[in-house]
């Protein structure tokens, strides 16, 4: 099973391959929130996954001090990086997916 960890400023995620091509966002976490570094974060890692042809999935789950974004904010969020909510996720905590060379909106 391999692993990809990256980060930016604050922020760090892990990428865990499920199978070949396929990984799982697990925990992004910015320690200071407000200045973009998830943000610029998830722009590098959907560019690796494009780059790499690769697919990302992740489960939206809030977690963490009462100020932080809720799963409909949380959702938001990784929808514009191309992430699109699995139609079987019904009930939070939401499936998401992205598939590779999503076009990837502004923030």
């Amino acid at each position: 099973m391999e692993r990809h960890r990256f980060t930016y400023e604050s922020a760090s995620v892990e990428l865990v391959e499920q199978e070949a091509g396929h990984y799982y966002l697990h925990t992004l976490w910015a320690n200071m929130t407000g200045f973009g570094h998830g943000s610029e974060l998830m722009r590098r890692v959907c560019l690796w996954a494009d780059n790499n042809h690769h697919i990302i999935a992740l489960s939206v789950q809030c977690f963490g001090p009462i100020d932080r974004p809720d799963n409909a904010a949380l959702e938001a969020f990784y929808e514009r990086y191309g992430f699109l909510r699995m139609q079987d996720s019904v009930r939070p905590p939401y499936r998401l997916i992205r598939f590779p060379s999503r076009k990837i909106q502004a923030p």
